[in-house]
């Protein structure tokens, strides 16, 4: 199913994934979901939300096989990918640390100059890893029988998804999706998926009624553990979000559907044009507004204010909040892209690539 043809209902998944991860952390990270009392419409209002989006991670990465299964390897591309980080890793560490004297110290500046080792993005760090095994992995699903690789595929379910889950234990250290491997896992299944146009002929009713069960599945899970929780024990077990985990298989089933039904959108010439514009600013919302001292700026719990009003407020401050954190997002990285092309930064990211390789070629020649 080889086709060089742009989808662009690929890239709208793109944004509307990256726009669901802005909502995970504002919930997560943003003390809303740890705020949220059991019984109250906050609580089930917010893990409702949580269960709709958690699979908007697979979801980026799945895209990334999808789209990068045809790919030509180049390192450039991730060097690119390095200055962008770099870029936003430093030099936020740098103003917040000027503009905030006392509450950062060297240490800080020195982990953002280095994310990848320090993990100052996770999925920047996992990422990393995981692009030098591309190569690899666009051929095992291109030149691979495709029967071994569904066995391939049925046997990373089985056991980073299924087992994990029955016992809820990450029994295979995948760190329940926080990882290389499972980012490998999804860029896998996601080039499966295109090359063999797995399950992409399924219908739109057929995705969005899928899609509904394992979220309903999710929500049943959830809210009945977290009943018989409170009830036997007083508190809320960990264990109750035994399916909310990157790595669940109603997680995977949720991300897959969404796939193939943004692969089925077809955009007029205005459409296309807007997603177009939107879908490469994408990562640039990740790196801003998940930079480590911001969050540590903003301290504990930073939006769990939002529960103090009733819930359709509290619904309509949490929309306006996310909608405003991923349009100011997208602005700045616009206006980085367009800094980094008026200084030419590409020459600078040729220079480094073209480098990097001929050392690459020498230490080879050693083998």
């Amino acid at each position: 199913m080889a086709s060089n043809e742009r989808n662009y209902g690929i890239d709208s998944l793109r944004i509307v994934s990256m726009f669901m991860i802005v909502m995970l952390h504002v919930l997560g990270a943003g003390g809303i979901l740890a705020k949220s009392a059991w019984g109250t419409a906050h609580y089930f209002a917010a893990w409702g939300v949580e269960n709709l989006i958690l699979c908007a991670v697979n979801c980026y990465a799945l895209i990334s096989g999808f789209v990068g299964v045809y790919s030509k390897f180049k390192l450039k591309n991730i060097v690119s990918l390095w200055f962008q980080v770099e870029f936003y890793s430093l030099g936020i560490a740098v103003a917040l640390y000027l503009l905030a004297p006392g509450v950062f110290g060297t240490g800080d500046l020195v982990k953002s100059a280095l994310p990848v080792l320090f993990e100052r993005y996770w999925y920047f760090s996992a990422y990393f890893c995981m692009f030098f095994f591309m190569p690899f992995m666009n051929r095992f699903v291109l030149e691979a029988p495709k029967d071994l690789q569904k066995k391939f595929l049925a046997l990373c379910f089985v056991l980073l998804a299924v087992l994990p889950t029955i016992v809820d234990e990450d029994v295979f250290h995948s760190m329940n999706g926080y990882s290389a491997l499972w980012l490998a896992v999804m860029y896998i299944l996601g080039a499966y998926m295109r090359h063999h146009g797995a399950w992409l002929g399924k219908s739109k009713l057929f995705c969005v009624s899928v899609f509904a069960v394992a979220v309903g599945c999710n929500l049943l899970a959830k809210y009945g553990l977290a009943f018989l929780s409170i009830r036997l024990t007083g508190s809320e077990s960990i264990h109750t979000n035994v399916l909310l985990e990157y790595t669940s298989p109603t997680i995977i089933v949720a991300s897959v559907m969404l796939l193939i039904l943004f692969s089925r959108i077809k955009w007029g010439a205005c459409g296309a044009a807007v997603v177009k514009v939107l879908a490469p600013l994408t990562f640039g919302v990740y790196l801003v507004h998940m930079q480590p001292m911001v969050w540590q700026y903003l301290g504990e719990a930073p939006f769990s204010w939002i529960l103090e009003q009733p819930v359709y407020k509290a619904t309509l401050l949490f929309i306006g909040l996310v909608v405003g954190i991923y349009v100011s997002c997208s602005a700045i990285e616009f206006i980085r892209r367009t800094f980094f092309k008026i200084l030419r930064v590409s020459t600078l990211e040729n220079l480094v690539s073209e480098k990097i390789s001929a050392l690459c070629r020498r230490l080879l020649a050693f083998f």
